[in-house]
């Protein structure tokens, strides 16, 4: 096969990888939403929209964050520059052989280092606020601002 063919192959395999990740994320945010509707009355408003409502944020940096809250392992260490394309594919390969987790192939095949999956799976664990400081759009003062905000209002 020649550079080129190979190159070309690669692209299709990313852009069926990026449907498949966007379908992933619609399916998530559907879900997320009857959440939310089945919690209405149980707690006070969300973050999120209150950081939206009093202008600390765009809805669409709320949006980024919130995406960035349902990417995966891998997801996550490919789009750190942590593993290419071609090691997350391999790793994904394998995973559908045998029955073990993706961090623990990625170390096996020696694509990552476990330092390399407890800084993704830390990533992984943010909250949205964490997110928003990290991204430089929210500060702790406006974060605890609107904490306060939600400890005070009534949801609805």
């Amino acid at each position: 096969m020649g550079k080129k063919y190979r190159d070309q192959m690669i692209s299709e395999q990313h852009a069926a990888w990026e449907k498949e990740n966007d379908l992933r994320l619609q399916w998530h945010r559907a879900g997320r939403e009857e959440k939310t509707r089945q919690q209405a009355g149980r707690y006070g408003p969300k973050l999120g929209k209150i950081l939206v409502s009093e202008g600390y944020i765009e809805r669409e940096q709320l949006e980024a964050a919130l995406s960035e809250q349902m990417l995966t392992l891998g997801q996550v260490l490919f789009q750190a520059g942590r593993i290419t394309f071609q090691e997350l594919q391999e790793a994904l390969d394998y995973q559908n052989k045998v029955s073990q987790q993706l961090g623990e192939i990625l170390k096996e095949l020696g694509h990552s280092t476990p330092e390399d999956i407890d800084w993704a799976l830390n990533r992984m664990k943010r909250k949205l606020g964490e997110i928003l400081k990290d991204k430089q759009v929210l500060s702790d003062d406006e974060l605890h601002r609107a904490m306060a905000e939600q400890r005070r209002e009534p949801s609805g």
